[in-house]
């Protein structure tokens, strides 16, 4: 959440300024980081949001002539004093934003504090990023045909019936927000009757439907796709306003106006009667509170997502968060809520006044199969996919009753979702009933609508809410089957009729419908009677058609089996001796086979050395890697696999390792894959601000690791990595992205230490580690290496030594193009200098700009303003970019840069000199 100082606005301290003027009083409606700018006279120049005080009754599509009618008006009124305002305009360096109230302008601090203080002007803000939220999940499925079968998320929300009845999403446009569109995928072909680009600035951009990432493709097969999309005769009105799955205020507010009048023409009706949006950021933001109101006086619905920032409570992002916006959350195949789905409440305290139960409804996000560009389909999983399933929806509502007004939409679907007219911070009213909302409006289907979800179903699935799997999936091989959902009745068959078969020496683990529950990695097969699919897997999986990507024996009941990956020996069956239990339940908890009771629920579990541990009873377990002993209680395990039991914990060896000894000895250095390649754990550490590390990296480092041997542990939806995964792996590639405070904290820094100790190889990685920690002990003494400046202000780095003779350039095309501030690095105490910004052996003296581009992020463009260049930087010191230490028992490579700035070619080259370093 942001700070409560962002959002209070600057008081007004003295008389409105002349436009251009220079004063010491404050402003009215300017952002503080503006403000605090201006008075230190800044003078450089950057984008800004100018909002204007409009008189606004119209309703309707009449709003929309009339919101640009006000924004000329308020435009005329600065007059020939304005000189740096009309030469912007007539310029065209000025985007008129008529949806907001505003324009957006290049603008100098001192400037923007000036225009801030006249009386018409409400507000001037940054123009500020905004982003997609991460998918938790995405397979990538190499299929050229559409799914078979109906996909679950459909049947879950009852759109057959809906279609069934007639009701198709017919004569209904649905705006569409995001990464941009293949519009000519076999789902999506004729039904994308408008398309626009829009750069950082708002303006437009001459381009063709294309589509930067998936994202926007798999968005819209969901709301129209043919046969994966829930109103496949509605059209879609697309904006690209997200290249690369981030944009800015000004793109995505040019978006919203573009879809609600593509043709720039108020007197026309040929806009979106309801709007996806799967975009946001995480916290409470003012600025989209007059566009999302000026969208609902024009009678047009709002559907955004809520984010994957859960499980936390108070983890909303805007503009989903908007008391009035329908804020969607995601559920799984058993109408739970998704452990990353944002959690409410949420608090407004300045334009909006009150905390607000948040999301107001839910939808399938686990696990959706869609289309993907090049006429692909995928799965991904997060409240990106919720939203447009809702999205959708509401275009059937509309189908079927033309012109219903916004607020009774959301009575109907309100009133008709699983939790029966009340709300809850986890999903709201519940899921989503389309024949249920219909029905609300007076249409009836003829099918009955599915059955509500109101609690944790009972459901032969032990762990109904999934935890979000970062770790790099196999593809999983051809055409994609989503699950089958069975027709709704009252409750599942508990048990299969015939006991699925496994491949020889593999064991079975769940039955179809189950969570396949282990610590570590196992060689996994999934299906029955000799056709399956198979992959490696870490720390179990679901084990569904959703989680394989494909059904490969259709009407059969399937299992999911595993075996120890090749070359570990399997887990030793050697039980502990029973520990003294405290006095027994009145039903002593069962644990998983092979593992032995530690303690029962309230009890300590003592052991030393590491443990694959399991906590529940009754085939209901959370699982995980202990250390030394913890606490067997819900609070320490995070939540109640088995509510209302009493549970134990349940302890066996760790794969690979002996039977438990009494004084465990420290694991043995990494041995380096007996010559192979390395198994390699990447610690995504970017705390969900820009591109995503994992997707960034995650081909590389599995082009450079033993084969099933690239794991991701996610610092944001797993909390902090513990020494236990570290130690797994032979390099550890610690990746902070675009973080630029608390990169590697302290108590991580202890744990690396713990890690290193231990004869450890790691990687770090990110352009503001430097900037951040650069003063610890553990940059200067572990690392041994030295910050000179917070940004080398060049993009070209060449390497020697020991990395070889090659020359890389950040923010290419192909990368993740977020390289602000590259530190400017250099050796300390015996280590070494291997790449340089520039040019090879570049001194100090070369550096000479603050950063590479120009920052849309404005809380970090504000404390970099505020933090210029260490103060120690001479010409003789060395302007490095990369720093290798041979501590002797273990090797650090320093990277003042982040690895996913990097194209994806590069990096893998880089990765594969710095691996083969590493593990010599």
């Amino acid at each position: 959440m942001r700070s409560p100082v962002h959002r209070r606005r600057a008081l007004l301290l003295g008389s409105a300024l002349l436009a251009g003027g220079v004063s010491t009083a404050g402003a009215a409606g300017l952002s503080p980081t503006l403000l605090e700018r201006a008075k230190k006279g800044d003078q450089t120049q950057v984008g800004v949001i100018v909002r204007f005080a409009f008189g606004n009754d119209s309703r309707g599509r009449a709003q929309l002539k009339n919101l640009r009618g006000q924004l000329v008006s308020r435009l005329n009124q600065f007059g020939a004093n304005a000189g740096f305002i009309n030469q912007a305009i007539k310029s065209g360096k000025a985007t008129q934003l008529w949806l907001d109230q505003s324009i957006y302008l290049p603008l100098t601090p001192v400037q923007a504090r000036a225009l801030a203080a006249l009386p018409f002007v409400t507000d001037v803000f940054e123009n500020f990023k905004v982003q997609i939220p991460k998918p938790q999940r995405a397979v990538a499925l190499s299929a050229s045909a559409a799914a078979a079968g109906e996909p679950w998320h459909l049947a879950k929300i009852g759109a057959p019936q809906a279609w069934a009845a007639g009701f198709k999403g017919q004569g209904i446009k649905i705006g569409h927000l995001d990464s941009g569109i293949d519009a000519s995928h076999t789902q999506l072909n004729g039904k994308v009757v408008a398309f626009a680009e829009f750069n950082e600035a708002g303006d437009r951009v001459n381009s063709q439907p294309h589509d930067t990432t998936n994202h926007g493709t798999h968005t819209a097969g969901l709301l129209v796709g043919n046969t994966v999309g829930v109103a496949p005769s509605a059209k879609i009105i697309s904006a690209l306003v997200l290249p690369n799955n981030e944009g800015t205020f000004a793109q995505v507010i040019a978006g919203m106006q573009y879809v609600l009048d593509p043709d720039n023409n108020a007197d026309t009706d040929d806009g979106a009667d309801v709007v996806n949006m799967s975009l946001g950021i995480p916290g409470t933001f003012d600025e989209f509170i007059v566009p999302v109101q000026n969208m609902l006086k024009a009678g047009v619905v709002p559907v955004f997502a809520i984010g994957n920032f859960g499980p936390a409570g108070g983890t909303t992002g805007s503009p989903g968060n908007l008391p009035d916006a329908i804020g969607v959350g995601a559920v799984d195949q058993n109408g739970q809520v998704a452990s990353f789905s944002s959690r409410g409440p949420v608090t407004w305290n300045s334009g909006i006044k009150g905390t607000f139960t948040k999301p107001d409804i839910a939808a399938p996000g686990v696990d959706i199969t869609s289309s993907f560009p090049g006429n692909q389909y995928g799965a991904l999983s997060g409240s990106s996919q919720a939203s447009p399933i809702t999205a959708g929806a509401v275009a059937l509502l509309l189908s079927a009753k033309p012109g219903t007004s916004v607020d009774a939409i959301k009575n109907a679907l309100y009133s008709s979702a699983s939790n029966a007219g009340s709300k809850n911070n986890n999903v709201g009213y519940g899921l989503i009933s389309v024949p249920g909302a219909l029905g609300k409006l007076g249409v009836n289907v003829s099918a009955p609508a599915p059955a509500p979800q109101p609690a944790p179903a009972p459901a032969p699935a032990p762990a109904p809410q999934p935890a979000p799997a970062p770790a790099p999936q196999p593809a999983p091989a051809p055409a994609p089957q989503p699950a089958p959902t069975p027709a709704p009745t009252p409750a599942p068959t508990p048990a299969p009729s015939k006991q699925p078969t496994g491949p020889a020496g593999y064991d079975l683990c769940a039955v179809e419908g189950q969570k396949c529950n282990f610590s570590g990695q196992r060689q996994a097969a999934y299906g029955t009677d000799g056709k399956y699919v198979t992959g490696t897997a870490t720390n179990g999986f679901e084990c569904s058609n959703g989680a394989w990507g494909r059904d490969p024996a259709p009407g059969l009941t399937k299992g999911c089996f595993i075996k120890p990956v090749a070359a570990q020996p399997a887990p030793a069956p050697a039980p502990k001796p029973a520990p003294t239990p405290a006095p027994a339940p009145a039903k002593q908890p069962t644990g998983p086979a092979g593992y032995d009771l530690c303690a029962v629920e309230g009890q300590a579990c003592k052991f030393s050395g590491q443990r694959q541990a399991a906590f529940g009873t009754d085939g209901k377990y959370v699982t995980g890697t202990g250390t030394d002993g913890f606490n067997c209680t819900v609070s320490e395990w995070g939540r109640d696999p088995a509510p209302g039991l009493t549970k134990g914990c349940f302890i066996k060896p760790v794969s690979g390792q002996p039977a438990p000894a009494p004084a465990p000895q420290p694991a043995p250095a990494p041995s380096g894959n007996a010559g192979g390649k390395p198994t390699v754990l990447l610690v995504d550490d970017d705390m969900g601000q820009g591109a995503d590390v994992t997707n960034a990296l995650r081909d590389a480092i599995k082009a450079n690791a033993a084969s099933g041997g690239a794991f991701v542990f996610n610092t944001q939806t797993q909390g902090q990595v513990p020494l236990s995964e570290l130690v797994r792996a032979d390099i550890v590639i610690w990746a902070t992205g675009e973080a630029y405070q608390n990169t590697i904290t302290a108590a991580d820094q202890n744990t690396l230490r713990q890690y290193l100790a231990r004869g450890g190889r790691l990687i770090v990685t990110g352009q503001d580690i430097g900037f951040d920690i650069g003063g610890s002990d553990f940059y200067r003494s572990t690392l041994k290496t030295q910050l000179i400046a917070d940004s080398s202000g060049i993009a070209k780095f060449v390497t020697r030594g020991m990395l070889g003779s090659a020359s890389y350039t950040l923010n290419a095309g192909g990368s993740a193009m977020n390289q602000y501030y590259p530190d400017v690095i250099a050796d300390l105490s015996g280590s070494y200098v291997a790449a340089s910004w520039g040019t090879a052996n570049a001194t100090a003296q070369s550096v000479k700009a603050q950063s590479i581009r120009q920052d849309s992020n404005r809380a970090r463009e504000n404390a970099k303003a505020q933090a210029p260049r260490v103060s120690a930087q001479e010409a003789r010191d060395n302007a490095g970019a990369i720093v290798v230490n041979d501590a002797g028992s273990y090797r650090t490579i320093t990277m003042g840069f982040g690895l996913e700035g990097l194209a994806p070619a590069q990096q893998s080259t880089l990765l594969r000199v710095a691996f083969d370093w590493l593990m010599k």
